[in-house]
């Protein structure tokens, strides 16, 4: 009988996001093959999901960077290590990667890592910082674009790196399992008219992600072409005392676009979000390392439009699953949502189709957490043979 897994999770809190909802797919994956799974975190929306399906969830201020709760972190972090005999040590972001790490080093743990997000070239102290992520007995990109990026900046750390691309639950986004509530639900929370067409852009509220752009290019678009049944969708929340969620509603009214531009905020039915929408948008202004917003539109059969950027120039195949365009450019924006807007609905239906297969073929749930959970294996038989 193989050897029952004890994997540690390091993440720093358990909210909204890509990283944050891999976490769980592993752990629903690790215990589905009768292994364990342990979740250290600051804590989150997540926890409780996590709890349902059998994980064991640890708050510790793992989201700190302060140097002296990470150096507390680590003392921390051994504990969990050496109480719960714990297989291997993942970790999912700098900061706790730090305590992890030592906290590894410390009981002879395989440490591995996973970069979730892109990262800019900056100075020798940032790069240092920066490098603990390369430091992993394995170290997981979720995309090629990242993969490169790590063995550039850290050549060390290229015999030890593996792509592992972002895996989608297309049970869970599958058009066909949303029902007619569900659809009227998101449509009442955003009070727009059962005939009114949508675009849709999902994200945390945050600069890089484009919302500015994609608003201007909603007036754009409105003052050129009128479309009065189009209602524009924001869909996401902004980190906790952030002021950019108010200067994005301050925009919206100084653009006359009240009625026209919805903010969401949390939403917790994704699914019926995206096949409520005509066409979903991610509109980063930086290179997103994946690109989950396109993966996950594409799996609800949902044309998509990205920025020809980092990973999204894997995700979205231009012309045949969606459309690239010009990044920060309200002008290449707005045409590509006409453009969107103008197909068939039966062009739509085909694109969305052609979208699903390829998600289904390159960017699977299931292919993510079998890889993974090698990689888990991989590192400990390395582990094992190494000094």
């Amino acid at each position: 009988m193989a050897e029952t897994l004890k994997v540690l999770q390091v993440i720093p809190a358990l909210n909204e996001g890509g990283a944050e909802q891999t976490v769980v797919d592993i752990s629903e994956a690790l215990i589905s093959e009768h292994h364990e799974s342990f979740v250290v975190s600051s804590g989150g929306r997540l926890s409780d999901r996590l709890k349902n399906i059998g994980a064991h969830v640890i708050e510790l201020p793992v989201q700190s960077k302060n140097p002296l709760t990470m150096i507390r972190n680590i003392g921390r972090l051994q504990k969990v290590i050496v109480t719960n005999d714990i297989s291997v040590v993942h970790a999912r972001s700098r900061a706790p990667a730090w305590s992890a790490f030592a906290a590894a080093r410390r009981c002879g743990c395989p440490f591995v890592t996973t970069h979730h997000g892109t990262f800019k070239d900056a100075g020798f102290f940032k790069s240092i910082y920066n490098g603990v992520m390369a430091r992993g007995d394995v170290v997981i990109a979720n995309s090629n674009f990242i993969s490169r990026r790590i063995q550039d900046k850290y050549p060390h750390a290229a015999g030890r790196a593996v792509t592992i691309p972002r895996g989608i639950d297309t049970a869970y986004f599958d058009s066909a399992a949303v029902d007619q509530d569900r659809i009227a639900a998101f449509r009442t929370r955003i009070e727009a008219p059962a005939n009114a067409r949508l675009v849709l852009l999902p994200g945390r509220l945050t600069p890089w992600k484009g919302q500015e752009v994609f608003v201007s290019a909603a007036r754009l678009v409105k003052a050129q072409h009128g479309f009065h049944d189009l209602v524009f969708v924001i869909a996401g929340e902004a980190p906790e005392g952030a002021r950019f969620a108010r200067d994005l509603k301050t925009k919206i009214e100084a653009s006359g676009l009240v009625a026209d531009v919805k903010l969401t905020g949390h939403v917790d039915d994704m699914p019926a979000a995206y096949v409520t929408a005509d066409l979903v948008v991610s509109a980063s202004i930086e290179p997103e390392a994946f690109g989950r917003v396109a993966a996950e539109a594409q799996a609800m059969e949902r044309p998509v439009i990205a920025t020809a950027l980092g990973g999204s120039l894997e995700t979205v195949e231009d012309g045949v699953t969606g459309w690239l365009c010009a990044p920060n450019d309200v002008t290449a924006l707005a045409d590509a949502i006409i453009r969107g807007l103008n197909q068939t609905p039966e062009e739509r239906q085909q694109m969305g189709q052609r979208g699903r297969g390829r998600v289904m073929e390159r960017f699977s749930k299931a292919s993510m957490c079998a890889l993974t959970l090698e990689v888990y294996r991989t590192a400990i038989n390395q582990h094992a043979e190494s000094p």
